[in-house]
């Protein structure tokens, strides 16, 4: 019998979690204003590293910052170096995953 770890649904019995799953771990979040930037945690190298932005609702005619992310940190700048009164700035949650 193989062994391991295996958690189910107490209702349907599904398998949720093995040791096979994916695991995720929130470092953070930042803002990352309308200026290049970047930020520095080396715990993004526990696993591998992953961000998710959310921009504010109104984005019409505004660029994007493009990201760059490694296990030390998380970097960001507008690519073609826009205005920064046509900058949108994002709000942005990182982690890793094991």
């Amino acid at each position: 019998m193989a062994e391991g770890f295996r958690a189910r649904d107490a209702t349907t019995n599904a398998v949720l979690v093995t040791l096979d799953t994916h695991l995720t771990k929130l470092l953070g979040f930042f803002n990352t204003g309308i200026a290049d930037g970047s930020i520095a945690d080396g715990n993004l190298a526990n696993g591998t590293p992953f961000f998710a932005t959310l921009p504010p609702d109104n984005t019409q005619g505004k660029f994007a910052p493009s990201f760059t992310i490694n296990a030390a940190g998380i970097s960001w700048t507008w690519v073609g170096n826009p205005d920064p009164a046509s900058r949108q700035s994002a709000d942005v949650t990182y982690g890793f995953w094991t």
